[in-house]
């Protein structure tokens, strides 16, 4: 069998259910989905337009997360075994009527679902607790005896940012003279935390929570004198 390719690199973090994700990209296109999913991309295309599969607009391309598409796919398959479920409970409904257990498929396809579900991140895992890892570009590569050292890094250059965005480093400095791009300049470079980059995807993604959040804390920061002022003035 041939060798697999050693990447570069690897993004590593904990998704939103604590599940630890690795990628090499963290953004994907029109046609890489449509690839993904072995459609047209038409369809893919329909799918991110319809908001089935989160999406949006880095300049003039529709671009998705890895994360979202690969909730979308788990979310296809539980409700392919959630139907299956259905159907096994509705055809060995006679055996469970005079058996106080279930049938065996119907338990065997009881415990698919709760495991999908367990991964989903929909239920808890036995005996597991999140464990918090700050999200960090790991790079690869192999000592003279052998061995794979990992040398963490939670500082990314605007060039590591592009290439897991999949876009160029010109089109990302220009990005970065928009306000919500979390670029900050350290010394003579320009940096992005890996953290922060994460979380410009997922309001980039769900920009309905963002609103919803900074208006209740704005909400919040009212003090009792400017509540009264606008009593006042209504």
């Amino acid at each position: 069998m041939p060798e697999l390719p050693i990447p570069d690199a690897l993004f590593i973090h904990l998704n939103e259910h604590g599940r630890m994700r690795i990628k090499t990209r963290l953004l994907l296109t029109t046609p890489e989905v449509a690839e993904f999913l072995r459609t047209s991309r038409q369809k893919a295309y329909w799918l991110m337009y319809r908001r089935e599969i989160p999406s949006f607009h880095i300049g003039s391309r529709r671009v998705v997360s890895l994360d979202a598409l690969e909730l979308y796919i788990r979310e296809r398959e539980m409700e392919e075994q959630q139907d299956s479920l259905f159907f096994l409970e509705r055809y060995y409904h006679p055996f469970a009527f005079y058996n106080r257990d279930p049938h065996p498929e119907v338990k065997r396809a009881q415990e698919r679902l709760s495991a999908m579900q367990e991964l989903q991140g929909q239920s808890p895992s036995k005996g597991q607790e999140k464990v918090s890892i700050e999200a960090a570009l790991y790079s690869i590569s192999v000592t003279e005896g052998g061995r794979l050292e990992c040398t963490p890094r939670w500082l990314l250059s605007m060039t590591e940012a592009a290439q897991l965005l999949g876009i160029s480093r010109a089109f990302l400095y220009n990005l970065a003279k928009e306000e919500d791009f979390p670029s900050f300049r350290l010394g003579h470079h320009q940096c992005v935390r890996a953290e922060s980059l994460l979380a410009w995807i997922r309001a980039k993604e769900h920009p309905e929570r963002v609103s919803s959040v900074s208006a209740s804390t704005t909400q919040k920061k009212k003090s009792p004198k400017a509540e009264a002022k606008s009593r006042r003035g209504v």
